[in-house]
């Protein structure tokens, strides 16, 4: 079993979809007041039947949420890979609009190849219907953490699970979640769940991006505030929920 986190107890609570935002959006301490009004930034974010969920739970309290720099890494992976593909597939292209040096687009190029996020080539018996595992039970297979990661990292898209966990996985979610997913799921493929807030997420950091050059330069604490800043202009403009993935990759 995965361990047990905060963002795993509010998954419980408020559901998936809150815990994925709250996590992108909060890291620190989180005050829940024990009644959150409609206009609360926190019901406009999760919507208020979660956040009335989460008040009845934790009202009241002050939550330390997790920094997951796992997830923020596998944020900006999937933001050089989409950048990548804008490029034609010209990597220097990619890192250099992102304000990157030589060196961090090598680092960055090798990192998302381990994950697997730089092959295309479709997942292994790929003619075999994927099965469709919801979030909350995959969150409950190898924690909320790792699920984040996975989503972030192959939301909508159709992944391999062999018997023995793969490296590309291995090195995205860890060994131990990496192990429980094969566990779970042998020699299998499943279509990840994806969240609309998410792809919107996707679509604005690359325009972004776009706009302005210089995504932090090579200071992670920059790049932190950097994916922030657009998750929040995101989710106002379009919260979305977490839905059962439409796109095979």
């Amino acid at each position: 079993m995965p361990n047990n986190t905060i963002l795993d107890d509010i998954a419980a609570v408020a559901g998936v979809r809150a815990a994925l935002i709250i996590s992108t959006l909060w890291v620190g301490n989180l005050y829940i007041p024990p009644y959150i009004a409609p206009t609360h930034k926190i019901a406009q974010t999760i919507g208020m039947e979660a956040a009335t969920n989460l008040a009845a739970e934790f009202g009241s309290q002050t939550l330390a949420i997790p920094s997951n720099e796992q997830l923020l890494q596998t944020q900006l992976l999937v933001l050089f890979v989409d950048m990548v593909h804008t490029h034609a597939g010209d990597f220097n292209a990619a890192g250099y609009t992102l304000g990157w040096s030589n060196y961090t687009i090598n680092n960055y190029i090798a990192l998302a190849t381990d994950c697997g996020l730089l092959d295309s080539s479709p997942p292994r018996d790929h003619v075999v219907p994927p099965i469709y595992p919801p979030a909350d039970n995959i969150v409950e297979i190898i924690g909320f953490s790792a699920f984040s990661v996975l989503m972030t990292a192959h939301g909508g898209n159709v992944i391999h699970v062999a018997t023995k966990p793969q490296a590309s996985l291995v090195n995205l979610l860890g060994d131990s979640a990496a192990k429980a997913l094969a566990r779970a799921f042998p020699d299998r493929n499943i279509l990840v769940p994806a969240a609309n807030w998410l792809s919107a997420w996707r679509s604005a950091a690359t325009q972004n991006v776009r706009c302005r050059p210089k995504l932090g330069g090579n200071k992670f604490s920059n790049r932190t505030r950097a994916i922030r800043q657009m998750s929040f202009a995101t989710l106002e403009s379009s919260p979305g929920s977490l839905d059962t993935p439409s796109r095979a990759g």
